[in-house]
Order: C-alpha cells, then sequence, then structure tokens
C-alpha cells in the first residue's frame, strides 16, 4: 500500500504518472512527463506514431497534450483555457484534462463551442474513467472514442447506450 502523499507536489505527480504508465500502455504512443515551454508546463506529452483515417488515431494527430489535476475539486474553466491555451500555442488539435473528479459541467459547453469554432478537441478523464479500464477491462482507446463523439454531437444526455457494445468488447 502507497503511503499517503505529503505535499501537493508528490500529489500531483502521482496522478502524472500513473496517466504517462497507462498511455504507455498503447504500443503506438511515446509519452514525456513535464515538458516545459516558455508559456506553460505541459504535464505529459503523446507522440503519436500512428495515424489511421477513420479511427480515434486520427484526432490525435502527431501528438496531444494530457493537463493533469490530482485535486479534490473539479477542474473548471481554468483549467480548460490552460490547456487550450497550450494547444493554441503549439499548435495542436487534441487534449485531455486528466483529474479525479468529472471537470465542471460548464467545460462540456467550452468543449463543444471550440470544436465547432477550430476542430479542436478537449475531453476529460476521471476517476471513474480509470476505473472502468483497471476494474473492468474497458479499452482506453474506446473510452476516448466515445467522449470525442459526446463533444461532437454535443450530447445532453449519456449516450453511452449506443456505445456500451462497443466499449463492452
Amino acid at each position: 500500500m502507497s503511503r499517503p502523499h505529503q505535499t501537493n507536489g508528490e500529489k500531483g505527480d502521482s496522478l502524472n504518472d500513473f496517466i504517462v504508465k497507462l498511455f504507455s500502455l498503447i504500443k503506438t504512443f511515446r509519452c514525456s512527463a513535464i515538458i516545459r515551454n516558455h508559456t506553460n508546463q505541459m504535464d505529459c506529452s503523446v507522440y503519436n506514431k500512428l495515424c489511421i483515417k477513420p479511427s480515434v488515431f486520427e484526432y490525435f494527430g502527431d501528438l496531444f497534450i494530457i493537463e493533469c489535476k490530482n485535486e479534490i475539486e473539479k477542474p473548471d474553466n481554468t483549467y480548460f483555457h490552460k490547456l487550450h491555451g497550450i494547444l493554441v500555442h503549439t499548435g495542436y488539435k487534441f487534449g485531455i484534462i486528466a483529474s479525479r473528479l468529472p471537470w465542471a459541467r460548464t467545460c462540456d459547453n467550452l468543449a463543444r463551442d471550440l470544436f465547432l469554432c477550430s476542430k479542436m478537441i478537449i475531453i476529460n478523464l476521471s476517476d471513474s474513467d480509470y476505473e472502468a479500464i483497471i476494474a473492468n477491462q474497458k479499452n482506453l482507446l474506446d473510452i476516448i472514442a466515445y467522449k470525442i463523439e459526446q463533444v461532437k454531437i454535443d450530447a445532453t444526455r449519456n449516450i453511452g447506450d449506443i456505445f456500451e457494445e462497443a466499449i463492452s468488447q
């Protein structure tokens, strides 16, 4: 059993380490933790060595960014705008906010508006997704594809019934 986190840095690093390990399980991804540019620190960048169209890999492009928030509050507009700024600055089109709790509902609207304006996609992965992957053996790429579709079609209710069969395989 792991010891309690002594500092906020250790707490944040634990989610970053988990996310890097999780995404590194996908053979076509090469992950790097903590990259700094002139304006921001990126918690995790993922290089995608494979771009298959049409598939979820198409949205990833050559590289995408994951911003980690290992705190007891929901990620809000501030985290969304931080990741959006990093994507704009780098020219990438896909990002993930990895957090313990699902993001604030306002981020759903921001994600949809961003997609409509720029075809840029930002999604959220949280504890319920990690549990589905680890405990229920769901596929990470299927969960990401499902969340991308939620943004694209502006789902106002759970579209899980549509995707449940694909995700459960």
